[in-house]
């Protein structure tokens, strides 16, 4: 019997088990998922603190590592100002993003909009991700060529910084088809130096080195603060306990960790109690909605 055998034998075994033993349950799946938005993608960065600002560097100090993650929606078109054939360059605005954080020594922030998945998110603020577009080729030829992509989330709430913005800009060595007209779920590369950020308040400002940014493995992280630990079994048992209960915005797209996109019941808590315990078998598969299209 080959690996993916023994693995597959391994779950149904202990869904049969966790059902006979925990039937009502067992049921309680999160057949009709809250938050699932087929159209969003997770996108991660990572990166160290550059430099800070007095009086932050009493508290943040410089090489720091620094992560935070985009959910970038898909669906929203572009509003466009210029065109680069005729002005010489273009700007291409993508109000999609749904959620932002960071995490950091000394601060955190986290900003969630209210807006629904596919509408325009510039009402509430936290959301828009820009193409700067150059014509390449001196007129009348023209060549469009993107210069920049930028991430602007404002404003983020941080209990130690109040309210934050957080840009990240990315110059791209590669781009996937169609990127000039959607954002899609692929990764972008970025050219030799070509990341950069930057988390600015009130209290002081954060100039960032990133490092990359790819997408994020978020299976069974339900809060989405990048990490899959107790806090995230905590929140999905207490939500198959009382579907009624909070639920963090997109957590019923995360919360699968073992079968298919969206059977979160008792075998995903068990999966993820065995992986915190030592790492025992099957583990957290990136199997959840988030990773798959919805």
């Amino acid at each position: 019997m080959d690996a993916n055998s023994k693995r597959w034998l391994a779950v149904r075994n202990l869904r049969v088990s966790l059902a006979g033993s925990l039937g009502w349950l067992a049921t309680a799946a999160l057949l009709c998922p809250r938050g699932t938005d087929a159209a969003e993608t997770e996108w991660r960065f990572d990166g160290t603190v550059a430099s800070v600002s007095s009086p932050l560097s009493q508290s943040i100090p410089i090489g720091a590592p620094v992560r935070g993650v985009f959910v970038l929606d898909r669906a929203p078109a572009y509003v466009q100002t210029g065109t680069p054939c005729t002005d010489g360059s273009a700007t291409r605005v993508f109000y999609s993003i749904r959620e932002s954080s960071f995490f950091v020594t000394g601060a955190s922030g986290t900003g969630i909009t209210s807006s629904p998945s596919g509408a325009d998110c510039a009402p509430s603020g936290l959301c828009d991700v820009t193409e700067t577009i150059l014509d390449a080729l001196t007129p009348p030829a023209c060549q469009a060529q993107m210069l920049e992509i930028d991430f602007d989330a404002s404003p983020l709430t941080s209990a130690e910084l109040g309210d934050v913005q957080l840009t990240l800009g990315l110059q791209p060595s590669l781009l996937p088809p169609g990127f000039y007209t959607s954002i899609p779920d692929a990764p972008w590369a970025a050219a030799p130096g070509g990341l950069f950020g930057s988390i600015s308040s009130t209290a002081g400002n954060i100039q960032l080195d990133v490092t990359s940014l790819s997408r994020a493995q978020v299976c069974g992280d339900i809060n989405l603060d990048l990490l899959v630990d107790g806090t995230d079994v905590a929140l999905l048992r207490n939500e198959l306990a009382n579907p009624s209960a909070p639920f963090p915005s997109g957590g019923a797209a995360r919360c699968s960790v073992v079968g298919t996109a969206t059977d979160c019941d008792v075998v995903d808590v068990a999966v993820l109690r065995r992986a915190l315990a030592g790492g025992l078998p099957p583990g957290v598969q990136e199997v959840c909605a988030a990773m798959n299209g919805g």
